[in-house]
């Protein structure tokens, strides 16, 4: 979604950048050219990629005279910890912003950003649609609490699509 020449509802937030915690409020992102993103946690298995991605690309960014923002629930504290402890996070340069309230969240028009959205609504996915999307027949059973249960289907490779790829490898091989 983009919000070109929108003006962003007031935050204020602690922000991650190059081993400091930094203030980061809505005055900081106006009359600049931004790239706000959220991801929904650290320490995830999936996350780091797409933040290693742009943390590759950070230095073209900025000599367009872009500063890039990732926003998570998690803590400043949360975010030094993961930076400290991943190899991939490691290399991000742009700030990671603390957002434990959801209020940067819900100010930019995300549902959640500890969930998938919905793709013709804007709100979360139940967990049942999460699991129809992975492919998970309406019978599976998971177990836990809902926040378990949503691991579970969100880290999931879809089975069917490991059915197809297992097949594709076991035909290459013969």
């Amino acid at each position: 979604m983009s919000l070109i020449n929108t003006a962003i509802k007031p935050f204020k937030a602690t922000a991650f950048q190059n081993g400091k915690f930094v203030e980061i409020t809505e005055a900081t992102l106006k009359g600049k050219w931004s790239v706000v993103f959220f991801y929904p946690a650290d320490f995830t298995f999936v996350c780091p990629t797409e933040l290693g991605d742009l943390a590759d690309h950070y230095d073209t960014f900025k000599a367009l005279g872009v500063e890039i923002y990732g926003v998570s629930t998690d803590t400043h504290f949360t975010h030094k910890a993961w930076h400290e402890t991943s190899e991939t996070i490691n290399k991000v340069k742009y700030p990671l912003v603390g957002d434990p309230t959801g209020t940067i969240t819900r100010n930019f028009g995300t549902p959640s950003s500890a969930r998938c959205i919905h793709p013709l609504r804007n709100r979360a996915l139940t967990t049942r649609e999460g699991a129809r999307l992975q492919s998970f027949p309406d019978s599976f059973q998971f177990y836990g609490s809902t926040a378990k249960k949503n691991l579970q289907i969100g880290n999931a490779v879809p089975p069917l699509l490991a059915f197809a790829l297992g097949k594709q490898i076991v035909k290459a091989l013969r």
